[in-house]
């Protein structure tokens, strides 16, 4: 008997399949496989031959592009079934003939959360596909739940019906579905006042993790921003530095609206000079606190003595990014090109490079040290001193050339991301670079095409 049945879910699961192959339009095909196909395989992770990792079907499902999207949203509705699961163990006992015909069965859940991770590689594109989103926040699997949290994050703003699911998916167990949620709260509430009490309390807990993706997500949010700065003003004196820097960050990316943060920011970088035995805390000062300040502009003067001290650093980093904060809060300020052009041949190089290339023009005097650095074995520093070269004397045409070509080079991702975001860094002078840069926002690495959509943004602001 346990035999007949089987044999009957078969013959009810072939005939199902043959009939939606028979009825279903044909699917938007990328090098010969169907977007269902790639959806599979999302989250195989390969390596070039360069040695970078990458998944297999996030370019594909990029490439076939909007199309893709009515297919992810009909996987996300996969459900599980005792047929399906029946089908999934009598398939392997079918003779080989047989399993070249019929498809192997492939774990729905599975599916549903490759599914949602692919709709977030679409952004905001993915609107349409918000309600079956928030209908995966309750998912029966952890992953499932977690992918569609973050897809809706992508989505950003486009996703605020979806921020009183993510609040309430706060309390969940599950520590990673919490993380997710907070994760999706930082892209879909960036207009939702009432995540700010949610935020606030987040900023208690004892998971550090947490913390920190909360911190971030304060950073996102557009109304309010008075509460928003008192409470990442509270979370300097966390006792955890990536917190502490997550929240410096942040207050770095609210800018001059956040001048009130200027003392407290102060007070931290006091508290991290006294630490400075610690490396972390060396690089939460350049990597973190001073770029913060200088993203503040004019409204951080009051940290201009301190910050004029620091350009004698015996840390290359923290001299230098003292320099470009001193320029972009007292422009024109005589100490800071003297300082940038001690430390690039004495320290922190790549970092010199792109501050000159920031001051423009007026750090002319430079010139001919950036020069050197054209022909260096470092290929970052190569493409860095290219544009500060033009940067720094504009009258010839900008390096896109160059950039476009290391970019479609052999080499490591690391270098390829880096020409993207100097290609930003050129502005609208970049232009002619778009079509580089759209190909860059569709590659297999999240880092390359978060650079390539803040790249494109810099070269066509409007």
């Amino acid at each position: 008997m346990a035999a007949l049945a089987g044999v009957g879910l078969l013959l009810v699961a072939t005939t199902a399949i043959v009939v939606v192959r028979q009825r279903a339009p044909p699917e938007p095909v990328y090098q010969g496989q169907p977007v269902s196909h790639w959806i599979k395989v999302l989250n195989n992770m390969l390596r070039d031959q360069q040695g970078t990792s990458y998944f297999e079907g996030e370019r594909p499902i990029l490439e076939i592009g909007p199309p893709a999207i009515p297919y992810l949203i009909n996987a996300l509705r996969d459900s599980d079934s005792p047929s399906k699961d029946a089908y999934a163990v009598l398939w392997p006992k079918l003779p080989r003939r047989l399993q070249k015909w019929l498809p192997e069965p492939f774990p729905p859940a599975t599916m549903r959360a490759y599914a949602a991770r692919g709709l977030g590689l679409f952004g905001p594109d993915a609107a349409i596909a918000v309600p079956d989103l928030i209908d995966a926040l309750h998912d029966n699997d952890e992953w499932v739940r977690h992918s569609a949290a973050s897809a809706l994050g992508d989505i950003g703003p486009k996703a605020r019906a979806a921020v009183p699911a993510l609040i309430k998916g706060l309390n969940d167990p599950d520590k990673n579905f919490r993380i997710g949620c907070v994760i999706g709260l930082r892209g879909a509430a960036q207009d939702a006042p009432e995540v700010l009490p949610v935020f606030k309390k987040l900023l208690s807990n004892p998971d550090s993790n947490l913390r920190s993706w909360t911190a971030m997500a304060l950073g996102e949010i557009k109304v309010e921003q008075e509460t928003v700065i008192k409470i990442l003003e509270d979370t300097l004196q966390d006792e955890n530095g990536n917190v502490r820097g997550c929240a410096v960050d942040s207050l770095g990316n609210i800018g001059p609206a956040a001048s009130s943060a200027v003392p407290p920011i102060m007070r931290l970088l006091a508290l991290e000079e006294q630490r400075a035995v610690v490396p972390d805390s060396e690089v939460l000062v350049w990597g973190k606190i001073l770029p913060a300040l200088g993203k503040m502009g004019p409204a951080a003067r009051s940290s201009v003595p301190v910050l004029t001290n620091l350009l004698q650093s015996t840390n290359p980093f923290i001299s230098a990014a003292s320099a470009e904060a001193l320029w972009a809060i007292e422009p024109h300020n005589v100490l800071s090109i003297p300082c940038l052009m001690e430390r690039l041949t004495n320290g922190a190089r790549y970092e010199c490079l792109l501050a000159l290339a920031k001051i423009g023009p007026e750090a002319r005097a430079a010139l001919p040290l950036v020069q050197k650095y054209r022909g260096d074995r470092e290929v970052d520093l190569q493409l860095a001193a290219a544009v500060a070269a033009w940067k720094l004397d504009p009258s010839g045409p900008p390096p896109i050339d160059l950039l476009e070509k290391r970019f479609h080079s052999p080499v490591h991702m690391v270098h390829r991301r880096t020409a993207i975001r100097l290609l930003g860094d050129l502005g609208p002078a970049g232009r002619t670079a778009i079509p580089t840069l759209f190909e860059a926002a569709r590659l297999a690495d999240q880092l390359m095409r978060e650079d390539a959509r803040a790249a494109l943004k810099q070269v066509q602001p409007n």
